[in-house]
Protein backbone atom coordinates (compact mmCIF):
# COMPACT_ATOMS: atom_id res chain seq x y z
CA UNK A 1 0.00 0.00 0.00
CA UNK A 2 2.79 2.32 0.74
CA UNK A 3 4.22 1.74 -3.08
CA UNK A 4 0.96 3.01 -4.35
CA UNK A 5 0.50 5.80 -2.08
CA UNK A 6 4.25 6.81 -3.31
CA UNK A 7 2.89 6.82 -6.82
CA UNK A 8 0.10 8.90 -6.66
CA UNK A 9 1.72 11.42 -4.84
CA UNK A 10 5.23 11.71 -7.43
CA UNK A 11 2.08 11.38 -10.15
CA UNK A 12 0.48 14.78 -8.80
CA UNK A 13 4.02 16.41 -8.05
CA UNK A 14 4.26 16.25 -11.96
CA UNK A 15 1.05 17.32 -12.95
CA UNK A 16 1.02 21.06 -13.98
CA UNK A 17 -1.74 23.44 -12.96
CA UNK A 18 -4.05 24.98 -15.55
CA UNK A 19 -3.34 27.82 -17.81
CA UNK A 20 -6.37 29.87 -16.76
CA UNK A 21 -4.64 29.65 -12.97
CA UNK A 22 -1.45 30.56 -13.66
CA UNK A 23 -3.06 33.90 -15.69
CA UNK A 24 -4.73 34.90 -12.66
CA UNK A 25 -1.85 34.97 -10.39
CA UNK A 26 -0.46 36.79 -13.40
CA UNK A 27 -2.94 39.29 -13.40
CA UNK A 28 -3.42 39.03 -9.47
CA UNK A 29 0.89 40.15 -9.61
CA UNK A 30 0.12 42.89 -12.05
CA UNK A 31 -2.55 44.59 -10.25
CA UNK A 32 -0.90 44.70 -6.94
CA UNK A 33 2.36 46.24 -8.45
CA UNK A 34 0.30 48.63 -10.72
CA UNK A 35 -1.30 49.89 -7.01
CA UNK A 36 1.81 50.30 -5.32
CA UNK A 37 3.73 51.95 -8.02
CA UNK A 38 0.31 54.62 -8.17
CA UNK A 39 0.36 55.08 -4.68
CA UNK A 40 4.55 55.58 -4.23
CA UNK A 41 4.90 56.63 -7.36
CA UNK A 42 2.57 58.12 -9.44
CA UNK A 43 0.28 59.84 -7.15
CA UNK A 44 2.89 61.83 -5.36
CA UNK A 45 4.04 62.82 -8.80
CA UNK A 46 0.68 63.66 -10.07
CA UNK A 47 -0.24 65.88 -6.93
CA UNK A 48 3.34 67.84 -6.93
CA UNK A 49 2.92 68.90 -10.42
CA UNK A 50 -0.96 69.80 -10.14
CA UNK A 51 -0.25 71.87 -6.57
CA UNK A 52 -1.81 74.90 -6.75
CA UNK A 53 0.20 78.54 -6.09
CA UNK A 54 -0.68 81.63 -5.36
CA UNK A 55 0.87 83.99 -8.01
CA UNK A 56 3.37 86.25 -5.76
CA UNK A 57 2.86 90.20 -7.02
CA UNK A 58 6.32 91.58 -8.28
CA UNK A 59 5.57 94.47 -9.95
CA UNK A 60 7.73 98.02 -9.07
CA UNK A 61 10.39 95.46 -7.96
CA UNK A 62 13.98 95.10 -9.66
CA UNK A 63 13.99 91.91 -11.76
CA UNK A 64 16.34 90.63 -9.97
CA UNK A 65 14.69 90.08 -6.77
CA UNK A 66 11.13 89.10 -9.15
CA UNK A 67 12.93 86.08 -10.29
CA UNK A 68 14.01 84.97 -6.65
CA UNK A 69 10.91 85.40 -5.52
CA UNK A 70 8.98 83.82 -8.34
CA UNK A 71 11.44 80.61 -8.06
CA UNK A 72 10.84 80.32 -4.51
CA UNK A 73 7.55 80.27 -4.87
CA UNK A 74 7.73 77.30 -7.24
CA UNK A 75 6.70 78.90 -10.54
CA UNK A 76 8.99 79.48 -13.33
CA UNK A 77 9.68 83.14 -15.80
CA UNK A 78 9.85 84.84 -18.66
CA UNK A 79 10.99 88.09 -19.58
CA UNK A 80 7.96 88.99 -22.35
CA UNK A 81 8.88 92.77 -23.10
CA UNK A 82 11.34 95.54 -22.39
CA UNK A 83 9.31 98.72 -22.57
CA UNK A 84 10.78 102.42 -21.93
CA UNK A 85 8.74 104.29 -18.67
CA UNK A 86 8.80 106.33 -16.05
CA UNK A 87 10.26 103.39 -13.82
CA UNK A 88 14.13 103.21 -13.14
CA UNK A 89 15.70 100.99 -15.58
CA UNK A 90 15.23 96.88 -14.51
CA UNK A 91 12.10 97.79 -12.88
CA UNK A 92 9.12 94.71 -13.61
CA UNK A 93 5.85 97.01 -14.77
CA UNK A 94 3.53 93.97 -15.11
CA UNK A 95 2.83 90.29 -15.07
CA UNK A 96 0.65 87.67 -16.31
CA UNK A 97 -0.72 85.52 -14.55
CA UNK A 98 -1.91 88.84 -12.06
CA UNK A 99 -1.42 88.69 -8.42
CA UNK A 100 -3.05 86.35 -6.28
CA UNK A 101 -4.41 84.52 -8.97
CA UNK A 102 -4.17 80.14 -8.61
CA UNK A 103 -2.08 78.62 -10.63
CA UNK A 104 -0.54 75.02 -11.01
CA UNK A 105 3.14 74.76 -9.90
CA UNK A 106 6.51 75.30 -12.16
CA UNK A 107 3.51 78.04 -14.08
CA UNK A 108 5.64 80.11 -15.97
CA UNK A 109 5.11 84.26 -15.07
CA UNK A 110 5.57 86.19 -17.65
CA UNK A 111 7.45 90.04 -16.86
CA UNK A 112 7.27 93.28 -19.07
CA UNK A 113 10.46 95.29 -17.40
CA UNK A 114 11.41 98.84 -17.97
CA UNK A 115 14.05 99.98 -19.96
CA UNK A 116 13.87 103.56 -18.37
CA UNK A 117 12.81 106.53 -19.94
CA UNK A 118 13.27 107.20 -23.12
CA UNK A 119 16.13 110.18 -24.62
CA UNK A 120 15.11 112.31 -27.66
CA UNK A 121 16.68 115.05 -29.22
CA UNK A 122 14.76 118.67 -29.23
CA UNK A 123 14.04 119.06 -32.94
CA UNK A 124 14.30 121.32 -35.20
CA UNK A 125 11.87 124.28 -34.79
CA UNK A 126 14.04 127.75 -35.46
CA UNK A 127 12.58 129.42 -38.26
CA UNK A 128 9.15 127.79 -37.79
CA UNK A 129 5.95 129.59 -36.89
CA UNK A 130 4.71 128.82 -33.30
CA UNK A 131 1.99 126.54 -34.15
CA UNK A 132 4.35 124.51 -36.42
CA UNK A 133 7.16 124.39 -33.53
CA UNK A 134 4.37 123.26 -31.31
CA UNK A 135 2.99 120.72 -33.10
CA UNK A 136 6.45 119.48 -34.09
CA UNK A 137 7.82 119.22 -30.59
CA UNK A 138 3.79 117.78 -29.43
CA UNK A 139 4.63 114.40 -32.02
CA UNK A 140 8.28 114.06 -30.56
CA UNK A 141 6.78 113.12 -27.12
CA UNK A 142 7.81 116.49 -25.65
CA UNK A 143 5.50 119.18 -23.70
CA UNK A 144 5.03 122.64 -24.47
CA UNK A 145 6.82 124.97 -21.62
CA UNK A 146 6.58 128.49 -21.51
CA UNK A 147 6.29 130.85 -25.01
CA UNK A 148 9.01 133.18 -24.82
CA UNK A 149 8.87 136.63 -26.43
CA UNK A 150 12.03 138.26 -27.64
CA UNK A 151 13.13 140.95 -29.90
CA UNK A 152 15.39 139.87 -32.82
CA UNK A 153 16.49 142.00 -35.14
CA UNK A 154 17.33 139.14 -37.64
CA UNK A 155 14.04 136.85 -37.62
CA UNK A 156 10.69 137.76 -38.65
CA UNK A 157 8.05 138.57 -35.97
CA UNK A 158 5.98 135.70 -34.68
CA UNK A 159 8.57 133.26 -35.82
CA UNK A 160 10.79 130.91 -33.82
CA UNK A 161 14.24 132.00 -32.76
CA UNK A 162 15.32 128.95 -30.17
CA UNK A 163 14.26 126.85 -27.89
CA UNK A 164 15.04 126.09 -23.90
CA UNK A 165 16.44 123.22 -23.47
CA UNK A 166 18.76 124.05 -26.83
CA UNK A 167 17.80 122.66 -30.01
CA UNK A 168 19.20 119.43 -30.52
CA UNK A 169 19.67 118.92 -26.53
CA UNK A 170 18.96 115.32 -25.61
CA UNK A 171 16.27 115.31 -22.92
CA UNK A 172 13.84 112.68 -21.54
CA UNK A 173 10.90 112.24 -23.62
CA UNK A 174 7.82 114.20 -22.23
CA UNK A 175 10.10 117.18 -20.76
CA UNK A 176 8.59 120.64 -21.42
CA UNK A 177 10.51 122.48 -23.82
CA UNK A 178 10.11 126.36 -23.34
CA UNK A 179 10.14 128.35 -27.06
CA UNK A 180 11.50 131.38 -27.74
CA UNK A 181 9.24 133.72 -30.60
CA UNK A 182 10.40 136.79 -32.05
CA UNK A 183 8.71 139.97 -31.26
CA UNK A 184 10.92 141.33 -34.37
CA UNK A 185 13.32 144.54 -33.90
CA UNK A 186 13.91 146.10 -30.59
CA UNK A 187 11.63 149.04 -30.09
CA UNK A 188 12.20 151.98 -27.73
CA UNK A 189 10.59 155.45 -27.15
CA UNK A 190 12.00 158.16 -28.83
CA UNK A 191 13.34 160.85 -26.56
CA UNK A 192 13.14 165.29 -27.36
CA UNK A 193 15.66 165.80 -28.79
CA UNK A 194 14.41 169.14 -29.65
CA UNK A 195 17.32 172.15 -27.97
CA UNK A 196 20.01 169.37 -28.48
CA UNK A 197 23.02 170.05 -30.31
CA UNK A 198 23.56 167.91 -32.96
CA UNK A 199 26.73 166.23 -31.63
CA UNK A 200 25.03 165.69 -28.49
CA UNK A 201 22.22 163.78 -29.99
CA UNK A 202 23.93 161.72 -32.03
CA UNK A 203 25.93 160.51 -29.26
CA UNK A 204 22.92 159.43 -27.52
CA UNK A 205 21.11 158.05 -30.46
CA UNK A 206 24.04 155.92 -31.11
CA UNK A 207 23.69 154.36 -27.61
CA UNK A 208 19.60 153.81 -28.62
CA UNK A 209 20.56 152.16 -32.23
CA UNK A 210 18.69 154.54 -33.50
CA UNK A 211 19.82 156.28 -37.01
CA UNK A 212 19.71 159.82 -37.06
CA UNK A 213 19.05 161.48 -40.15
CA UNK A 214 19.98 165.56 -40.43
CA UNK A 215 18.06 168.19 -42.01
CA UNK A 216 19.13 171.55 -42.26
CA UNK A 217 16.71 174.84 -42.84
CA UNK A 218 17.67 178.19 -42.48
CA UNK A 219 15.54 179.29 -39.83
CA UNK A 220 17.22 181.49 -36.82
CA UNK A 221 18.13 179.75 -34.08
CA UNK A 222 20.85 178.51 -31.95
CA UNK A 223 24.08 176.84 -34.13
CA UNK A 224 23.54 173.86 -34.46
CA UNK A 225 20.90 172.86 -32.34
CA UNK A 226 17.66 170.75 -33.17
CA UNK A 227 14.23 172.42 -33.94
CA UNK A 228 12.72 169.83 -35.26
CA UNK A 229 11.97 166.15 -34.82
CA UNK A 230 10.56 163.16 -36.68
CA UNK A 231 8.52 161.34 -35.34
CA UNK A 232 7.82 163.49 -32.06
CA UNK A 233 9.17 162.75 -28.42
CA UNK A 234 7.16 159.79 -26.62
CA UNK A 235 6.66 157.65 -29.93
CA UNK A 236 7.63 153.85 -30.00
CA UNK A 237 10.22 153.40 -32.27
CA UNK A 238 12.17 150.20 -33.53
CA UNK A 239 16.06 149.74 -33.88
CA UNK A 240 17.27 150.87 -36.65
CA UNK A 241 15.01 153.08 -37.58
CA UNK A 242 15.74 156.04 -38.97
CA UNK A 243 14.61 159.48 -36.96
CA UNK A 244 15.00 162.77 -38.76
CA UNK A 245 16.55 165.83 -37.11
CA UNK A 246 15.93 169.49 -38.34
CA UNK A 247 18.75 171.82 -37.34
CA UNK A 248 17.97 175.33 -37.62
CA UNK A 249 21.39 176.67 -39.50
CA UNK A 250 22.27 176.38 -42.82
CA UNK A 251 24.98 173.76 -43.76
CA UNK A 252 28.66 175.34 -43.66
CA UNK A 253 30.80 174.23 -46.39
Amino acid sequence: MQRNFRKLTRRYQKRELPTFVWVLIMLFSMSIAGILVFNFIALPLWVGVNEEITVPDVCGRPIEEAKNELIKAGLKFEIKAQQFSNLPKDIVISQYPLPARKVIKEKVVELSVSRGKEKIKIPWVEGMSLSQAQNLLKSAGLEIGEIIYEYSAQATPDNVIGTEPKIDAVVYKGSKVNIIVSQGEPETIAPNFIGMSLREVQEEAGKMGIVVEVKYVAKASPLGMIIIQKPPAGVTIKKGESLELTVGSPRKY
